[in-house]
Protein backbone atom coordinates (compact mmCIF):
# COMPACT_ATOMS: atom_id res chain seq x y z
CA UNK A 1 0.00 0.00 0.00
CA UNK A 2 3.11 2.76 1.15
CA UNK A 3 4.81 1.33 -2.04
CA UNK A 4 1.87 2.24 -4.63
CA UNK A 5 1.43 5.48 -2.80
CA UNK A 6 5.19 6.60 -3.12
CA UNK A 7 5.07 5.43 -6.70
CA UNK A 8 1.65 7.42 -7.92
CA UNK A 9 3.23 10.59 -5.83
CA UNK A 10 6.67 9.75 -7.55
CA UNK A 11 4.54 10.46 -11.14
CA UNK A 12 3.02 13.53 -9.88
CA UNK A 13 0.12 12.49 -9.74
CA UNK A 14 -1.72 11.38 -6.67
CA UNK A 15 -4.48 9.40 -6.39
CA UNK A 16 -6.89 12.03 -5.65
CA UNK A 17 -6.06 14.06 -8.49
CA UNK A 18 -6.12 11.58 -10.72
CA UNK A 19 -9.99 11.21 -9.68
CA UNK A 20 -10.67 14.64 -10.12
CA UNK A 21 -9.43 14.25 -13.57
CA UNK A 22 -11.50 11.52 -14.50
CA UNK A 23 -14.79 13.09 -13.27
CA UNK A 24 -14.20 16.32 -15.12
CA UNK A 25 -13.70 14.05 -17.93
CA UNK A 26 -16.72 12.23 -17.66
CA UNK A 27 -18.82 15.45 -17.30
CA UNK A 28 -17.59 17.02 -20.42
CA UNK A 29 -18.55 13.97 -22.15
CA UNK A 30 -21.79 14.24 -20.87
CA UNK A 31 -22.09 17.75 -21.84
CA UNK A 32 -21.22 17.30 -25.58
CA UNK A 33 -23.32 14.06 -25.50
CA UNK A 34 -25.88 16.81 -24.52
CA UNK A 35 -25.05 19.38 -26.94
CA UNK A 36 -25.37 16.97 -29.57
CA UNK A 37 -28.54 15.52 -28.61
CA UNK A 38 -30.15 18.95 -29.12
CA UNK A 39 -28.53 19.51 -31.90
CA UNK A 40 -30.21 17.06 -33.52
CA UNK A 41 -33.63 17.45 -31.95
CA UNK A 42 -33.42 21.00 -33.48
CA UNK A 43 -31.20 20.57 -37.03
CA UNK A 44 -34.86 20.78 -39.24
CA UNK A 45 -35.10 24.00 -36.90
CA UNK A 46 -31.55 25.02 -38.22
CA UNK A 47 -32.54 24.01 -41.80
CA UNK A 48 -34.90 26.25 -42.21
CA UNK A 49 -33.61 29.19 -40.99
CA UNK A 50 -30.46 28.55 -43.38
CA UNK A 51 -32.90 28.42 -46.17
CA UNK A 52 -34.72 31.67 -45.38
CA UNK A 53 -31.47 33.75 -44.56
CA UNK A 54 -29.93 32.46 -47.25
CA UNK A 55 -33.12 33.22 -49.86
CA UNK A 56 -33.04 36.54 -48.46
CA UNK A 57 -30.01 37.30 -49.81
CA UNK A 58 -30.76 35.79 -53.21
CA UNK A 59 -28.62 32.82 -52.42
CA UNK A 60 -25.08 35.02 -52.11
CA UNK A 61 -24.16 33.20 -48.25
CA UNK A 62 -24.09 29.53 -49.49
CA UNK A 63 -22.87 30.57 -53.48
CA UNK A 64 -19.87 32.39 -51.84
CA UNK A 65 -19.30 29.96 -49.10
CA UNK A 66 -20.37 31.55 -45.82
CA UNK A 67 -22.74 28.85 -45.05
CA UNK A 68 -23.30 25.38 -46.52
CA UNK A 69 -26.12 24.96 -49.13
CA UNK A 70 -28.96 24.24 -47.25
CA UNK A 71 -31.68 21.19 -48.07
CA UNK A 72 -34.88 22.51 -49.15
CA UNK A 73 -37.48 22.22 -46.91
CA UNK A 74 -41.06 21.17 -46.63
CA UNK A 75 -42.24 24.21 -48.03
CA UNK A 76 -40.30 23.62 -51.29
CA UNK A 77 -41.48 20.38 -51.60
CA UNK A 78 -44.87 21.75 -53.21
CA UNK A 79 -45.28 22.63 -56.43
CA UNK A 80 -45.74 26.58 -55.49
CA UNK A 81 -42.93 26.44 -53.21
CA UNK A 82 -40.38 25.21 -55.86
CA UNK A 83 -41.03 27.57 -57.71
CA UNK A 84 -40.10 30.49 -55.42
CA UNK A 85 -36.90 28.97 -55.27
CA UNK A 86 -35.98 28.40 -58.56
CA UNK A 87 -37.30 32.12 -59.15
CA UNK A 88 -34.92 33.48 -56.28
CA UNK A 89 -32.37 31.02 -57.54
CA UNK A 90 -32.49 32.44 -61.07
CA UNK A 91 -32.83 36.06 -60.30
CA UNK A 92 -29.52 35.86 -58.51
CA UNK A 93 -27.33 36.40 -61.43
CA UNK A 94 -30.63 37.05 -64.04
CA UNK A 95 -33.53 39.29 -64.57
CA UNK A 96 -36.40 37.56 -64.94
CA UNK A 97 -39.93 39.28 -66.28
CA UNK A 98 -43.28 37.55 -66.54
CA UNK A 99 -44.30 36.33 -70.12
CA UNK A 100 -47.99 36.14 -69.48
CA UNK A 101 -47.92 33.22 -71.55
CA UNK A 102 -49.00 29.65 -70.05
CA UNK A 103 -46.04 27.47 -69.81
CA UNK A 104 -46.34 24.85 -72.33
CA UNK A 105 -47.33 20.21 -72.08
CA UNK A 106 -48.31 20.72 -68.43
CA UNK A 107 -45.20 22.08 -67.29
CA UNK A 108 -45.29 23.95 -63.93
CA UNK A 109 -43.36 27.04 -65.23
CA UNK A 110 -40.98 28.28 -67.62
CA UNK A 111 -37.98 30.59 -68.09
CA UNK A 112 -36.27 31.67 -71.01
CA UNK A 113 -32.52 33.35 -70.70
CA UNK A 114 -30.09 35.00 -72.90
CA UNK A 115 -26.95 33.27 -73.40
CA UNK A 116 -24.53 36.26 -71.87
CA UNK A 117 -27.12 36.55 -68.92
CA UNK A 118 -25.24 32.78 -68.06
CA UNK A 119 -22.20 32.33 -70.34
CA UNK A 120 -18.71 33.76 -70.07
CA UNK A 121 -18.56 35.07 -74.12
CA UNK A 122 -18.81 32.16 -76.99
CA UNK A 123 -17.78 29.61 -74.39
CA UNK A 124 -18.80 27.13 -72.33
CA UNK A 125 -17.83 28.66 -69.45
CA UNK A 126 -20.63 29.76 -66.87
CA UNK A 127 -20.55 32.86 -65.26
CA UNK A 128 -19.51 32.68 -61.79
CA UNK A 129 -23.28 33.49 -60.42
CA UNK A 130 -24.74 31.17 -62.76
CA UNK A 131 -21.99 28.66 -61.87
CA UNK A 132 -22.00 28.62 -58.39
CA UNK A 133 -26.54 28.16 -58.49
CA UNK A 134 -25.68 24.81 -60.16
CA UNK A 135 -25.22 23.15 -56.25
CA UNK A 136 -28.30 24.28 -55.00
CA UNK A 137 -30.31 23.76 -58.39
CA UNK A 138 -29.03 20.10 -58.08
CA UNK A 139 -30.26 19.78 -54.33
CA UNK A 140 -33.74 21.03 -55.49
CA UNK A 141 -34.35 18.51 -57.94
CA UNK A 142 -33.56 15.87 -55.74
CA UNK A 143 -36.91 16.05 -53.98
CA UNK A 144 -39.77 13.52 -53.80
CA UNK A 145 -43.70 14.22 -53.47
CA UNK A 146 -45.70 11.94 -52.92
CA UNK A 147 -44.30 9.62 -56.01
CA UNK A 148 -43.56 11.98 -58.35
CA UNK A 149 -40.95 13.58 -58.69
CA UNK A 150 -39.29 17.16 -60.78
CA UNK A 151 -37.79 17.46 -63.99
CA UNK A 152 -35.99 20.20 -66.00
CA UNK A 153 -35.64 19.99 -69.19
CA UNK A 154 -32.91 22.63 -70.42
CA UNK A 155 -33.18 22.84 -74.14
CA UNK A 156 -30.85 25.24 -76.21
CA UNK A 157 -33.01 27.27 -78.67
CA UNK A 158 -30.55 28.04 -82.13
CA UNK A 159 -31.77 30.70 -85.14
CA UNK A 160 -32.30 28.30 -88.12
CA UNK A 161 -28.95 28.03 -90.20
CA UNK A 162 -27.00 28.56 -86.95
CA UNK A 163 -23.89 26.87 -85.44
CA UNK A 164 -25.51 24.30 -83.19
CA UNK A 165 -22.24 22.82 -81.85
CA UNK A 166 -21.80 25.83 -79.60
CA UNK A 167 -25.50 25.32 -78.14
CA UNK A 168 -24.99 21.66 -77.68
CA UNK A 169 -21.61 22.00 -75.72
CA UNK A 170 -23.31 24.17 -73.26
CA UNK A 171 -25.95 21.98 -72.22
CA UNK A 172 -24.07 19.34 -72.05
CA UNK A 173 -21.73 20.97 -69.70
CA UNK A 174 -24.51 21.88 -67.57
CA UNK A 175 -25.89 18.88 -67.28
CA UNK A 176 -22.78 17.21 -66.86
CA UNK A 177 -22.48 19.69 -63.48
CA UNK A 178 -25.57 18.94 -62.40
CA UNK A 179 -25.16 14.73 -62.77
CA UNK A 180 -21.53 15.49 -60.55
CA UNK A 181 -23.63 18.01 -57.87
CA UNK A 182 -25.96 14.92 -57.39
CA UNK A 183 -28.91 15.58 -59.52
CA UNK A 184 -31.14 12.53 -60.02
CA UNK A 185 -30.81 11.03 -63.77
CA UNK A 186 -34.04 11.29 -64.25
CA UNK A 187 -34.67 14.98 -62.99
CA UNK A 188 -32.61 16.57 -66.29
CA UNK A 189 -33.05 16.10 -69.48
CA UNK A 190 -31.05 18.29 -72.18
CA UNK A 191 -31.49 19.22 -76.15
CA UNK A 192 -30.93 21.93 -78.90
CA UNK A 193 -34.21 23.22 -80.71
CA UNK A 194 -34.44 26.02 -83.50
CA UNK A 195 -36.25 29.69 -82.85
CA UNK A 196 -36.14 32.52 -83.69
CA UNK A 197 -33.52 33.99 -80.99
CA UNK A 198 -30.69 31.65 -79.32
CA UNK A 199 -32.06 31.65 -75.61
CA UNK A 200 -31.19 29.10 -73.02
CA UNK A 201 -35.02 27.37 -72.11
CA UNK A 202 -35.49 26.15 -68.87
CA UNK A 203 -38.86 23.33 -68.74
CA UNK A 204 -39.64 22.99 -64.91
CA UNK A 205 -42.57 19.66 -64.60
CA UNK A 206 -43.78 17.94 -61.79
CA UNK A 207 -43.92 14.38 -63.31
CA UNK A 208 -44.90 10.39 -62.72
CA UNK A 209 -48.02 9.62 -60.84
CA UNK A 210 -49.24 10.39 -57.66
CA UNK A 211 -49.62 8.23 -54.61
CA UNK A 212 -52.69 7.90 -53.07
CA UNK A 213 -53.67 9.75 -50.15
CA UNK A 214 -53.98 6.72 -47.09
Amino acid sequence: MIADQDATAAAGRPLGAVSTLISLFLLLLVFFIVLFSVAQIHREKANQVLVSVDQAFGGIPSKIGLIAHPAPDALEATPEGFARAISALVTGFASLEASGRPAPNDSLFEIDLPPPQLFDGATVKLVPAAAGSLDRLAVLLQQRRRGQHYRLTLRAVVPAGADQALAADRVASIAASLFAKGCPADALTIGVETGPEPLMRLDFALVGKPEESE
